[in-house]
């Protein structure tokens, strides 16, 4: 999700946008899984603008929260935040829960009737991805049967 405010507008104005992704799902066999990600929120102070922004991430289960990361924009600064992850968690079967929100509220007023000022920006966006990961002895044992498999076909004259 990206939310970018105008630039310039001479007026009042006030900009939001939100996103919310919720997802559920269950294991049932225990997994090793990699959580990977790259969060950023940043807000613009451009004459009176004043942009908030915030992106928040967090993964639980049954017993509590496993993982949770969140970046924000400081109000009136145009420096915000970055956040990169590489989580590695051994899930249980269970029921878990992904959840992220980003948020992004802005207000501008001119400075005067005269001095109308600069108009101002903020953004929050996130990427995530969480992937089950096969372990080095898991992948070993993979690919001797593999070829193993290979080897027995070509002595049949299949291959």
């Amino acid at each position: 999700m990206t939310a970018i405010g105008p630039f310039y507008h001479y007026q009042s104005y006030q900009h939001s946008a939100s996103s919310l992704f919720d997802v559920s799902f269950e294991t049932t066999l225990a997994q090793q899984f990699i959580f990977t990600g790259e969060l950023h929120a940043w807000g613009d102070y451009g004459g009176t603008d004043y942009t908030d922004s915030t992106v928040l991430v967090t993964l639980s289960g049954s017993g509590g929260t496993l993982f949770s990361i969140d970046v924000a924009s400081w109000e009136d600064w145009p420096l915000g935040d970055d956040a990169q992850f590489d989580q590695s968690f051994f899930l249980a079967p269970d029921q878990y829960t992904l959840s992220i929100t980003a948020q992004l509220n802005g207000l501008y007023g001119p400075y005067s009737a005269d001095t109308p000022g600069v108009g101002g920006s903020g953004q929050a966006n996130y990427s995530v991805s969480l992937t089950p990961t096969i372990p080095v002895p898991g992948a070993l044992l993979l690919g001797v049967l593999g070829t193993g498999l290979v080897g027995w076909i070509r002595r049949r004259g299949t291959l």
